[in-house]
């Protein structure tokens, strides 16, 4: 097979050197392959087929369960749950009676064990036991309980290993509640997305989630981790950038950004269960944060890491326009929405957002999904501890859109 030098020389570049020089730089080249592949893009999609682009940055997906070293201490302060409900709901049958009035008036409960025969210094035993607990706040930890726990983080990193793979992604380590993988820009969301749900237990359908618990293996059941939080950090870094630079950044934006997250619902306060998502464009970074759950006041998923997807999707597919995503993230018009929050003019508010999303758009059925989203969380805002203010979350959602965007964008 003859080989010409040129070629010679372009294939040694492509196998032995920097092989995504050859596809990702454009100097040297009347055409790069890059733009060649844009070009073949735009004719393919004039004919409705989309096709990703290639892209000069990737995703660092990093993923740390919330609050480990209260749930493996059997901490009651992290479970959402009273010590008295859960001292309750361990017993069955007769034992559940008598302990629910124990717990209520002592003398009672001994009565109780008088008229159905049992020994009345088994209250006595009980009550100091209940009383050692409520003091400590603590679940009186078991090797059960331990290994309930093992299992639920074994089956988490199964299912992530699964998750990111799935989506093209490339696992680094999986371990208990800890994750590091790369992934592709495009898929990175989805991965978060799929790997936070099952580690509650959750499974995604069309517009929301359902809560199935536990993980079913044949007939055999294993428990997830429930309404226990885990934090996240999507890195979108170019590929030029050293790698252990990133890695290092990626831990310290969970650490210093999501786990110290406080979101506010009304009087209900949440931390941590946040995605960090950040936009390193060679030298300068941006960040942005959303919460995974709230309590509203009971527990809920806010679902966002899918309103992510929704809106890159209609991005890609023209139904909304990417100035969208600019004038969203500090136009003036949006500055002037934002005060109409902080003075609870929330007609005006949802107004001004309705025009600036109105702009935008090539047809109507985006603005449903987006004006859902705006007032599902209008009055969700999240307390910065540096400037010690609060914050609209509102403003976090459009600029999360805007940083995913410039990572997809890949220039």
């Amino acid at each position: 097979l003859h080989i010409n030098d040129k070629l010679k020389n372009y294939l040694k570049n492509f196998l032995f050197a920097e092989s995504e020089d050859a596809v990702l730089e454009t100097k040297g080249y009347e055409i790069s392959p890059r733009g060649l592949w844009n070009r073949i893009r735009g004719e393919l999609q004039e004919k409705g087929i989309l096709t990703p682009p290639i892209n000069t940055y990737y995703a660092l997906i990093r993923a740390d369960g919330d609050n480990m070293g209260k749930i493996m201490g059997g901490d009651f302060s992290i479970f959402g749950v009273k010590v008295e409900d859960y001292i309750v709901n361990s017993f069955e049958g007769e034992s559940k009676e008598i302990i629910k009035t124990l717990l209520e008036n002592k003398n009672s409960a001994k009565e109780i064990a008088r008229k159905k025969g049992l020994d009345e210094r088994n209250i006595d035993e009980a009550s100091k036991f209940i009383d050692n607990i409520k003091l400590m706040g603590k679940l009186p930890v078991s090797i059960s309980y331990h290994v309930s726990v093992s299992r639920a983080l074994m089956i988490a990193a199964l299912k992530d290993i699964e998750i990111v793979e799935k989506n093209n992604g490339v696992v680094i380590y999986a371990g208990g509640d800890d994750l590091l993988s790369v992934a592709p820009v495009s898929s990175a969301v989805k991965i978060i997305d799929g790997s936070r749900l099952a580690y509650g237990g959750f499974v995604r359908e069309a517009h929301s989630h359902k809560g199935v618990r536990f993980h079913k293996f044949n007939n055999y059941y294993i428990p997830s981790m429930g309404n226990m939080g885990r934090s996240y950090s999507l890195y979108i870094a170019h590929y030029k950038y050293p790698l252990y630079d990133v890695v290092k950044a990626s831990a310290l934006s969970i650490d210093e950004i999501a786990k110290k997250s406080i979101w506010i619902c009304g009087e209900k306060k949440k931390g941590k269960d946040s995605l960090v998502i950040t936009y390193s464009a060679r030298g300068s970074v941006e960040n942005a944060l959303i919460p995974f759950s709230l309590e509203k006041p009971e527990f809920i998923l806010t679902n966002l890491t899918l309103f992510l997807e929704d809106m890159m999707n209609m991005i890609s597919s023209k139904k909304v326009s990417t100035t969208l995503l600019y004038e969203a993230s500090g136009g003036r018009i949006m500055k002037t929405a934002e005060r109409a929050w902080k003075a609870k003019e929330m007609e005006i508010f949802e107004e001004l957002i309705k025009y600036i999303v109105k702009r935008h758009l090539q047809e109507e059925e985006p603005l449903n999904k987006i004006m859902k989203t705006i007032k599902e969380n209008e009055d969700i805002r999240r307390y910065d501890a540096q400037e010690e203010i609060e914050k609209p979350l509102f403003l976090e959602i459009f600029k999360s859109c805007k940083l995913l965007y410039s990572g997809l964008r890949g220039e």
